[in-house]
């Protein structure tokens, strides 16, 4: 999604890159999908509470409507090969917008020697840790921005 919520925003000119990448990083440090945070903080930059309240919305009520009928069609073709066949087709798929969205982001964020450093102790920090929270890596890099800012 992140990708085309930049896209959409960018393009429009209802924010700058540098903006949109730090809205990003907020919606992902909040409760709940980065979609519907990003468009609630646009939403409301623009125009206020409605503003957020109308984006949200928009983000919402489609993806419940259509998540809501795919449900009704899984319930009565979930037994049929061809079904499950297709929902092990999707998964690669799935992993590759993931990645796409890792990439944009760092391209966005590792700005320098200083950033890329952190990004990767964190990165590596999070494959050796992988049950540490995830809370704790983001503290972790913030200290560490804190402390080399003034080195």
């Amino acid at each position: 999604m992140i990708p085309f919520i930049e896209q959409e925003i960018i393009c429009r000119g209802w924010l700058t890159a540098k903006e949109f990448v730090e809205i990003v990083g907020i919606a992902e440090m909040t409760p709940g999908p980065v979609a519907i945070n990003s468009a609630t903080f646009v939403g409301y930059r623009l125009g206020g509470f409605l503003g957020a309240a109308i984006s949200t919305l928009g983000v919402v009520l489609p993806s419940f409507l259509i998540i809501y009928a795919l449900f009704y069609f899984y319930i009565r073709l979930q037994k049929r090969g061809v079904f499950s066949a297709l929902l092990r087709g999707i998964r690669p798929a799935v992993i590759v917008l993931i990645i796409a969205a890792a990439f944009y982001i760092g391209r966005n964020t590792v700005q320098d020697l200083r950033t890329g450093g952190i990004f990767l102790l964190v990165l590596i920090g999070s494959l050796i840790f992988k049950k540490m929270h995830p809370l704790y890596l983001i503290m972790g890099a913030g200290i560490l921005g804190i402390i080399t800012s003034f080195i």
